[in-house]
């Protein structure tokens, strides 16, 4: 007759409801409304337009308002680094930069990300880099909301609105 042996835990039951209480504390701190570098409902309405390099490029002409940069490694939120910022895509293919004291001409086009991974906004002089810091990464696009996701670039992802 096989009998199986009870063995008393070596942790103290407060101890075993202390670990549950942080687990469950961490799991209620990681939704998806409380991580600011939660992307998941933005790209989902950004892939659910199926904007191909012409539809977003006419998308884009228009003035947009630098809001926020996002450093996902701190998760820290940045409202000083571009303050007062806006960026303009014009329908020619010039890119205004303006600033509290000063414009800046550029010109910008959409450059294909390797993998299928979108699109980027490019200065067709220096094709690796965007018109200004703040456009690096996938261009990704929602409603009124422009999000230059360069964290995987230069670590910072950048918020933009329509003007």
């Amino acid at each position: 007759m096989n009998r199986s042996i009870l063995v008393k835990s070596p942790i103290p039951f407060l101890t075993r409801a202390a670990v549950i209480c942080i687990l469950l504390t961490q799991f209620w701190n990681c939704r998806e409304e409380d991580n600011i570098c939660n992307y998941t409902s933005f790209f989902q309405c950004y892939y659910a337009q199926s904007l191909d390099s012409a539809k977003l490029a006419s998308v884009l002409i228009g003035q947009w308002q630098w809001e926020y940069a996002v450093v996902c490694t701190a998760e820290k939120k940045d409202s000083e680094a571009y303050i007062g910022t806006s960026i303009e895509f014009l329908s020619d293919g010039t890119c205004l930069v303006h600033r509290s004291q000063s414009t800046s001409t550029f010109k910008w086009i959409l450059h294909r990300l390797p993998a299928n991974q979108g699109f980027a906004i490019r200065d067709p002089a220096r094709p690796v880099f965007p018109p200004h810091d703040s456009l690096w990464g996938q261009a990704v696009l929602c409603g009124d909301t422009l999000l230059c996701n360069g964290g995987a670039t230069d670590g910072t992802d950048n918020i933009f609105t329509r003007k």
